[in-house]
């Protein structure tokens, strides 16, 4: 089984997704993969006010996608937003969410078996940890492009 851990920073205008993938073995888990994904919410074509909320979804989806890369067929998520957890579980708020839920649901329903539950931040702190990374990395890009610009 895999266990995915997704969390997200964000800072206008960038929404920084980390995930940590490990597969559970024998009692114990072993890394399969980690990282970060980042949009500039700038240049996002849909109408959303971004968030964390909004942005937890967006961990959740980038984590599901790069576990499907592995030939498994149940997948155990850990995040730590727990109306995540809540809207996943047919509760949705608004519109948006329901897009996002929409989105989530076509991936999770390519496993077998799939379970979300919400954990505390030190279960999740290596993908707090990736999603932090990324948005470090992302503004000093935008930094430096925005000094060279004419």
């Amino acid at each position: 089984m895999l266990h995915l851990a997704t969390d997200v920073s964000y800072e206008h205008p960038v929404v920084s997704c980390g995930y940590v993938l490990t597969k559970a073995t024998g009692g114990s888990e072993r890394l399969i993969e980690m990282g970060s994904r980042v949009f500039n919410t700038e240049h996002d074509d849909r109408d959303i006010e971004w968030g964390s909320a909004r942005g937890e979804y967006r961990a959740l989806i980038t984590g599901v996608r790069a576990a499907l890369d592995y030939d498994e067929s149940a997948i155990l998520c850990h995040v730590d937003h727990q109306s995540l957890v809540t809207a996943v579980r047919h509760v949705c708020r608004d519109d948006y969410e329901s897009y996002f839920r929409h989105a989530l649901m076509s991936f999770l329903g390519r496993f077998d078996e799939w379970r979300i539950s919400r954990v505390n931040r030190g279960r999740n702190e290596a993908a707090h940890t990736q999603a932090r990374a990324g948005l470090k990395a992302s503004q000093e890009y935008l930094d430096t492009e925005a000094m060279e610009a004419p």
